[in-house]
């Protein structure tokens, strides 16, 4: 915990001494911006008026009914309870995405973070949480490649939630192909008992929150809760920077 605050101070003091550009689009701050966003990446990336589904955070029209989901969502199953995100995947924030992707922007990853806190501030009091969980990596996928996103995303919650990061809660089990490469009918068989429980203690009779940076589908959040909820979860929330459109 000592190691964690330090950590979070120390790039607390890194990006208020250093940021002279926008963090999204590299463009000079003409100003100096606590935000670390330009004003026109804040208004593409972070509106926090958007329409979405509760259930799965898909945008939906201003008299879409969400009592049993969205078009998107309501033939599906799912083991969480609700879902939020930043906005759609698509244009300036789908490219903050991938680039969230790599170790050396989690400067990025972190703001988004807080801007997703921010948009959504009275979903956090009802939903009554008791630590957050990322998604997890497996040490195989370590390097160049490697998805920290989510790490990062579930640093920066906790901070601003004020909850513990239950940082070795979940482990990943075996090799499975990336989501985003599958069609629909593909994924569920693609992460099914694909992540393990390390210990029932730190996850029984717990509200808990799921982060990762986008949902598509949805089939990885619902394996993951699902296997939360049986090793003695009370509820599961889901939190991601972006909501993708699945593909059939």
């Amino acid at each position: 915990m000592v190691k964690s605050t330090w950590n979070t101070l120390r790039q607390e003091l890194v990006d208020l001494l250093f940021l002279r550009s926008c963090l999204a689009c590299e463009q000079g701050l003409t100003e100096p911006q606590r935000t670390g966003l330009c004003l026109e990446c804040q208004q593409k990336m972070t509106d926090p008026n958007r329409l979405a589904c509760l259930r799965c955070a898909a945008t939906v029209g201003p008299f879409a009914s969400d009592e049993d989901g969205c078009i998107h969502c309501r033939n599906d199953a799912f083991a969480f309870e609700e879902v939020i995100a930043l906005g759609r995947y698509e244009t300036e924030l789908a490219q903050a995405c991938l680039r969230c992707k790599h170790e050396r922007n989690y400067p990025l990853t972190r703001l988004l973070t807080r801007k997703l806190i921010e948009n959504h501030s009275p979903r956090w009091a009802g939903w009554d949480l008791d630590g957050v969980v990322a998604v997890p990596t497996p040490f195989w996928r370590w390097g160049r490649r490697f998805n920290a996103a989510p790490g990062w995303m579930a640093t920066e919650a906790a901070h601003g939630l004020k909850i513990p990061y239950l940082v070795s809660c979940l482990r990943q089990i075996r090799s499975n192909r990336p989501q985003h490469t599958l069609a629909q009918h593909e994924r569920t068989a693609n992460v099914r008992d694909l992540y393990q429980v390390r210990s029932r203690k730190c996850v029984e009779g717990k509200n808990l929150l799921i982060v990762d940076d986008i949902l598509t589908s949805g089939q990885t959040m619902h394996q993951i809760a699902k296997l939360l909820k049986k090793a003695g979860a009370k509820a599961v929330y889901v939190a991601v920077l972006a909501r993708a459109h699945r593909r059939e």
